[in-house]
């Protein structure tokens, strides 16, 4: 079961896979389903907040990616780096442009 809300601009996503329920978001926008995801749950659930902190390959936000770490890291959520995590962002042949 997969069931994706519609905002715009955003990707979120909660996903139920083999009994644990998954949520993914990249901005503070996201952190009242992560709470939502997570509070009286009586299955297993994860949260999973991306971390917008690569200049190179992405337009990052450093300052608000280390914002987003603080606050995840004080609610035991999940983090992942674009910057330290993902091989590639867009492909191997797409480049990032001014």
């Amino acid at each position: 079961e997969i069931r994706r809300l519609a905002v715009p601009g955003a990707c979120l996503c909660f996903c139920k896979v083999y009994g644990i329920y998954l949520a993914f978001g990249n901005s503070s926008g996201d952190y009242s389903m992560f709470r939502y995801t997570l509070k009286d749950n009586p299955y297993k659930a994860e949260v999973f907040n991306v971390l917008c902190d690569d200049t190179q390959r992405e337009y990052g936000r450093p300052e608000r990616a280390e914002r987003d770490k603080k606050t995840s890291d004080e609610n035991g959520w999940n983090t992942i780096s674009m910057k330290n995590d993902w091989k590639t962002i867009y492909g191997e042949n797409v480049k990032k442009t001014k």
